[in-house]
């Protein structure tokens, strides 16, 4: 698996040249020494999303399922797949997004790509494309946390916290019930160690009392931003 990545990078990056940063999830092919040492050999900064944290990587997530949804389109009407793909991705590099006033492409290659509909906007300076977007996003940002009332994180390194764990069954509680000590605070991000000595990347938690260790400073995890 970690070389069909490999393959697919590099026929993308003899076209673009190496990029200075690569951003993924946490799949075995991006884990593997062999694609370590691939990013390591040609200057590439790897960065790994949080695990089990879909929203650390929200932009490639939702492109993703608006491509997942022109193949199950496609695929319901008995078309080529790959074709349609094809189209829709044409479309979407050629118009302008409402975020940065550019297309993709235009971005990209520093050219219109000429499409089907004709192009009536005026053209814009990459200082007014960086601001747009800056604006957008964080307007977006400020949204979202105001819909999600999302808090800052006063965690701490030292503070006893407990840990979301994965759903096996309807019995499954929401936190592990073993509690875990912050060893590292970076941003956004905190790292937990087990009573057994494992460590976690998590995300941020606020301050909730737990049983039994009256005391005791406890915080769980909440899906907030800060």
């Amino acid at each position: 698996m970690t070389e069909k990545v490999i393959d697919s990078l590099e026929s993308i990056f003899s076209r673009h040249g190496l990029p200075v940063t690569l951003k993924s999830d946490n799949g075995p092919q991006f884990k593997s020494e062999l694609f370590r040492e691939y990013c390591e050999n040609n200057g590439i900064t790897h960065l790994r999303t949080t695990a089990k944290w879909a929203q650390a990587n929200g932009e490639v997530e939702r492109q993703n399922a608006a491509l997942m949804k022109r193949i199950r389109i496609a695929h319901s009407e008995g078309l080529d797949w790959k074709r349609e793909l094809r189209k829709y991705v044409t479309v979407y590099r050629s118009i302008d997004h409402a975020t940065t006033g550019k297309s993709p492409a235009e971005l990209l290659f520093n050219r219109k790509m000429r499409g089907k509909l004709p192009d009536v906007t005026e053209p814009r300076t990459d200082t007014e494309v960086r601001d747009r977007d800056s604006e957008r996003k964080g307007k977006s940002k400020l949204y979202t946390d105001e819909r999600r009332r999302a808090q800052h994180s006063d965690v701490e390194v030292g503070d006893t916290v407990l840990v979301r764990q994965d759903k096996v069954d309807k019995f499954t509680t929401t936190f592990n019930a073993t509690p875990h000590k912050v060893v590292s605070k970076t941003g956004s991000h905190v790292i937990v160690e087990s009573p057994a000595g494992a460590r976690y990347l998590k995300k941020q938690y606020i301050r909730e009392e737990v049983p039994d260790k009256p005391r005791a400073e406890q915080r769980t995890e909440r899906d907030t931003r800060g």
